[in-house]
Formats: structure tokens, sequence, C-alpha cells
């Protein structure tokens, strides 16, 4: 098993790992994962609140493969491709020329898991830079968004902290099976990764996602 708070950089094989620290232009902080690469220009997927309404980009910050509390010297400008509210999902793009990664693999639609299930782990950059901790997750929830409609969500036995939405949820095999939300009730939120699948095929369809 994973401990909390683990420094983690899973699962990139390049030079830079493909989770990302992000920034809005009100301050607030998240996490991001690069789930596709067309020439120089790296795809990410974060969570849709991290953007106030209005907002067109946000900084991101890159980290080193072998030392993950290493971020790179230069700060990065992402800019906002869509904003999909109903199950906080946002696209955005950066220019990532002299960098190599390897983006991250999306786990199959109506993938299972369950609370017995073990290695399901999220990472999130809450410290300033990505650390990792194991996830018990209880099934998979259709929530009802207040003025954002509904979509499906894991969900988790512990909740989220701040800096770690956006963030990736992984399953045994390194493969993406959801991006932290939030949390409600005490419990935490993954957004799906059917939810995930869909809207790579709805936004972002010429892009080419594993």
């Amino acid at each position: 098993m994973i401990a909390l708070g683990t420094m983690c950089q899973p699962p990139s094989q390049g030079e830079v790992g493909n989770v990302v620290g992000l920034k809005g232009i009100g301050g607030q902080e998240g996490t991001g994962v690069v789930i596709s690469k067309q020439g120089q220009t790296a795809l990410v997927l974060t969570a849709a609140h991290l953007l106030a309404e209005g907002d067109t980009s946000v900084t991101a910050t890159m980290f080193r493969q072998e030392s993950v509390s290493r971020p790179l010297s230069k700060i990065y400008k992402a800019i906002l491709i869509h904003r999909n509210t109903e199950a906080d999902i946002a696209f955005l793009r950066f220019d990532v020329t002299g960098l190599s990664l390897t983006p991250a693999r999306l786990a199959p639609a109506r993938t299972r898991i369950s609370a017995s299930d073990a290695d399901i782990h999220s990472v999130g950059c809450e410290r300033g830079y990505p650390t990792d901790r194991t996830e018990v997750i209880l099934g998979k929830r259709l929530l009802n968004r207040p003025g954002s409609g509904s979509a499906f969500f894991w969900q988790a036995r512990d909740p989220s902290v701040p800096g770690r939405s956006g963030g990736p949820l992984w399953n045994a095999d390194d493969q993406l099976i959801g991006i932290c939300s939030g949390y409600q009730a005490g419990k935490g939120y993954y957004t799906h990764i059917d939810e995930i699948r869909a809207s790579c095929h709805r936004f972002v369809p010429t892009w080419n996602v594993p």
C-alpha cells in the first residue's frame, strides 16, 4: 500500500512527470494531469471549479520525474479549451517544447472498482508538489449539483483536501479512473472515468487520448 503523503509522480516514463500543479487567476490552487500530447502541445485534464467563470487560462508547474519536490523553474501558461461544470471537468493546453513526458493512460469506459480493490490511489499538489495517498472507493454515484446538472462520480471513504482538486485517481494498473472533484458530507468525490471518456469524445475529439 502507498502511504499518505508519499512523494509520487506515476506513471510517466519521461524526463518530467504527467501530474501538473495549477494556479488560477484568482489564486485558487489545484492539480491537473497530462492525458495527451500533439507535437509540442500537451492536453491537461483538471477540475472545472478551479477556473472561475470567465477565466481563460491558469499557470502550470511541471515537476521532475526523479525528484518531484523540485519543480521546473519555468512557469507555463495553460489555455482553457473547454469547461464542463456538470461533470467538473476542464481541458487545458500548453506548450511543452523541449520537455520529455508520457501522457497518462485512461482506463476503459465502464471500469468497475469496489471498496475491496487494492492499490487505488490519488495524486495531488496540496503541498506544492505531487503527493500520493491510498483511497478506498465506496462505489459509483450519480450526483445532482445545484445549477450544474447531474453526473457520475466515484465516492471515496475519505474527503479531499484543498490543492488536490483535479488530480488523478489511479487504479492498480496505473490507469486513470477519475479526477478529484471535492467532498460532500465527509466523503470524497472523483469525476468518473465514464464522464471523462464522454467529455474527451465530445469536447476534444481531435486529440488522441489513450
